[in-house]
């Protein structure tokens, strides 16, 4: 947390889809996420290249090692 009025929350990056993570997310921090006005992400997500590139990632085989990506 970011000592500030009001408070600021810091959540780190899952690189795994949230259904595999989610229910090992503590209560109090699910709560935040609801009480919590703005929501800042590292990609960005309104832009057409980004999800092109998300969307062609999601079409690579499993079997590919993330160094040759």
């Amino acid at each position: 947390m970011v000592k500030q009025d009001p408070p600021s929350y810091f959540f780190g990056t899952i690189h795994v889809p949230y259904t595999r993570v989610w229910e090992h997310v503590p209560y109090n921090t699910k709560k935040a996420f609801e009480m919590s006005d703005n929501v800042m992400f590292e990609l960005a997500l309104t832009d057409p290249a980004t999800i092109t590139a998300l969307t062609t990632c999601q079409l690579l085989p499993q079997v590919t090692p993330n160094y040759r990506i």
